[in-house]
């Protein structure tokens, strides 16, 4: 009975936790924009016409998963004048069916095309070709018709713009608001990780790992998002006048949140490396201090996503916290207790960088410029480079010219959208297949540019069909009233985009009632609803066997390009990580710029690890050999890779020492671990053996250099914990050469060249 209880509990705490992640008001946007067109076209008997408002309304919410205002703006257009032309091409060409072939074929590939322009594009080339094919089935008696349904459904565009951008409360800096607030969120969820982790009896390498894979990909993410999102709301010359306060404070709170992953990341690999040794009351303290810490940056998370009370007085004695709780552990601390002084070290750091975060909240949400003294202490983005960044995403047409070539994922994938969707035209047409433009849509929608996303939406999409189709046949045999199924359908919409960001299977299963009820010829038609599951399990039939005949985009064809980009995204860390060690000195600290050159390195290091794990992942969905010594060969290397870059933030977390930092020795193994890594990128290129490369004479060196020093610098007890760590760089040099030779071997790895 206790287990049974304890899956019970289990249950209802995944459903709310499901609940929670619902987009609600995006949900009640689409809801209002489908059932008020219906409504509106049943009483003024229009409603064939008002359907297609209600199409262009729903699928423009469909397209806006927020953000700045002004790429909303941008996103809604697109798909509102793009789904325009669609509708009138669509019913235009529907009529021939040899022309809807060819019309087909040239649209859905230029449409497809233009994904690689990014935002707004991406979103939008699917929807305006979901509107097209939704055109096909619905073929114009004229020319004028077909203009008449493109403007009803600009009508519909405009609908869903004004409930997105206009009757929702405006906040230029919202979307900045909550994109950043999720970033420390994420940051106190990562210190507590890391805590709670480090209190456990019983840990082990893979555990922490885990915990720093999982925060750190989550943060990249989060950050990146953060910064489109700032770039995006300071885009107007106006309104970066106007609120040029709070646009530098979204600017150094997300300049802070970088700095405090680097602190977190080198808290991780401190807390790993002491666990299960004996700490000191006072290292014992400190820790601690970490929790209380992380409830500060939640509170920020907190403020900057809603509106508190009593904000200043809370800021005030949050900053006071933050202020004595360094110096309650530097009075009890041991000079002799290496460990301790380099906890003491990052909570310092850790704690500056959240009292600078919190007065920049606190600015953000009064409106106030924050103190001058807190914006000098940032040497990153300020609105200048902010606004080179949102002209940098609008050079549009290079992404063009550059995948305008065989190699390129998007153009192949493009390719093959336009063939399926103009064999389904064809198959349309000699097996005489009602209602069959749903045949297109699930291939349309199915097909991906990879093998295993292909299949796993495939599966998706048919599971959530069939099990909506059932569900809307019987809701049709009651609805009788086209008032009554209009006040239906709100819910539906709302839940059917309210899932969408949590589970796909959950929105396509409510996505089938809605556009079955949404287009039902007349009340009661419950045949509708198995004629959609037949089109779409044979529409994802079609689509999974073009997936594996036209152009096949196999993963494991395309890792080794991933991990190459990661081994030397990790080359360039560790190289920036020398030259900053070799040009500060105790007489002239670190400059901005070199802290600049980390934090950009470090940035760039992320995002590949990002793509090489997400790369990685799409290789496991391609084979049933899950367990193959190869497989479990590239997970140990990227979880290596992940590693190495932790490894090097905590290496430039440590402070002083700039005399061991520049030593001939420390150098000679940086170098050495760079040109380590230089070796695996040419072995991953042009498919060499990696563990055939001779020994150098630089490793002799180092052995020499380092005996030099032996009864130097090295045995001071100040420099055991970056000895340790950069032993612990070496080290995973060689585990990466390993696991590296096992891929070859197993051929999972092929060339480049």
């Amino acid at each position: 009975m206790p287990a049974l209880l304890r899956r019970f509990e289990a249950a209802v705490s995944s459903v709310r936790e499901f609940i929670r992640r619902m987009d609600w008001f995006r949900g009640l946007r689409a809801g209002f924009a489908l059932s008020l067109p219906l409504l509106l076209g049943d009483v003024t008997n229009n409603s064939l016409m008002l359907g297609w408002t209600a199409l262009g309304g729903f699928e423009a919410i469909l397209s806006d998963p927020g953000g700045p205002y002004r790429t909303r703006l941008k996103g809604l257009s697109l798909i509102t004048l793009g789904g325009a032309a669609a509708i009138a091409l669509g019913t235009l060409a529907g009529g021939h069916w040899a022309l809807a072939v060819g019309v087909t074929l040239v649209f859905c590939f230029v449409w497809s095309y233009l994904g690689v322009l990014g935002t707004p594009f991406t979103s939008a080339s699917i929807l305006v070709q979901v509107i097209y094919l939704c055109g096909l089935g619905f073929p114009a008696s004229s020319t004028h018709e077909a203009l008449l349904r493109a403007l009803y459904l600009v009508a519909g565009g405009v609908w869903a713009m004004a409930l997105s951008l206009f009757l929702w409360p405006v906040d230029p800096y919202r979307p900045a608001r909550f994109a950043v607030g999720a970033c420390y969120e994420e940051l106190g969820a990562f210190l507590v990780s890391i805590q709670e982790l480090n209190r456990e009896r019983e840990q082990n390498p893979d555990q922490w790992h885990g915990v720093e894979q999982r925060h750190q990909n989550a943060l990249r993410r989060l950050i990146e998002t953060g910064w489109h999102s700032a770039a995006g709301a300071m885009s107007g010359s106006g309104l970066a006048q106007t609120q040029s306060a709070r646009g530098n404070a979204v600017t150094v709170l997300l300049e802070s949140a970088d700095l405090l992953l680097a602190r977190t990341v080198a808290l991780a690999q401190y807390l790993e490396m002491t666990s299960g040794q004996d700490s000191s009351p006072c290292t014992v303290r400190g820790k601690i201090a970490l929790v209380e810490m992380a409830r500060i940056e939640t509170w920020i998370a907190t403020l900057l996503r809603r509106r508190l009370s009593n904000i200043e007085e809370t800021a005030r004695s949050h900053r006071a916290r933050l202020n004595r709780l360094p110096g309650e552990v530097a009075q009890c601390m041991a000079a002799d207790d290496t460990a301790g002084q380099f906890l003491l070290l990052q909570l310092t750091d850790t704690a500056q960088n959240i009292e600078t975060a919190l007065e920049c909240a606190v600015a953000v949400r009064l409106g106030r410029q924050p103190e001058e003294a807190i914006l000098q202490k940032r040497a990153g983005r300020d609105w200048n480079s902010l606004r080179q960044f949102a002209l940098r995403r609008s050079r549009l047409l290079e992404p063009l010219v550059a995948n305008w070539t065989w190699k390129s994922l998007m153009l192949r994938h493009s390719m093959r959208v336009a063939l399926v969707c103009a064999v389904d035209i064809a198959l349309l047409r000699w097996w005489h297949i009602d209602h069959g433009y749903w045949l297109p849509l699930t291939s349309l929608i199915v097909l991906q540019p990879h093998v295993g996303g292909t299949f796993r939406r495939g599966f998706q999409r048919v599971a959530g069909t069939v099990a909506g189709g059932i569900f809307a046949a019987m809701l049709a045999v009651y609805l009788h009233s086209p008032v009554l199924t209009a006040v239906v359908l709100f819910p539906l919409a709302l839940v059917t985009v309210g899932t969408l960001p949590v589970s796909y299977t959950i929105f396509s299963f409510f996505l089938t009632p809605t556009f079955v009820l949404a287009f039902l010829p007349y009340s009661g038609d419950w045949q509708l609803a198995l004629i959609r599951i037949m089109n779409t399990v044979l529409g994802a039939m079609i689509a999974m066997i073009a997936m594996a005949t036209f152009f096949p985009q196999l993963e494991r064809n395309r890792v080794a390009m991933a991990l190459t980009r990661s081994l030397a995204a990790n080359r360039h860390y560790a190289e920036e990580l020398a030259a900053s060690w070799r040009e500060t000195t105790a007489d002239r600290p670190e400059t901005p710029m070199l802290k600049q050159n980390l934090a950009q390195a470090r940035r760039r290091t992320g995002l590949a690890h990002n793509d090489t794990e997400d790369s990685l992942e799409r290789v496991r969905t391609e084979t049933f050999r899950s367990n193959s010594e190869a497989t479990e060969a590239a997970i140990a290397f990227v979880t290596y890779l992940r590693r190495f870059g932790s490894s090097i933030t905590g290496l430039a977390s440590l402070g002083g020492e700039e005399e061991w930092k520049r030593s001939r020795a420390v150098q000679l193994r940086l170098k050495w671990v760079e040109q380590q890594l230089a070796d695996m990128e040419k072995a991953l290129i042009h498919d060499n053996p990696v563990g055939n490369v001779p020994e150098r004479v630089l490793e002799k060196e180092i052995e020499s250099a380092t005996l030099e020093m032996a009864y130097g610098v090295i045995i001071d007890p100040m420099l055991q914990n970056g000895e340790r760590q950069l032993a612990r760089l070496e080290r995973q040099v060689a585990v990466l050469s390993q696991q590296l030779l096992t891929m070859q071997k197993n051929g999972l790895v092929a060339g480049l060249s």
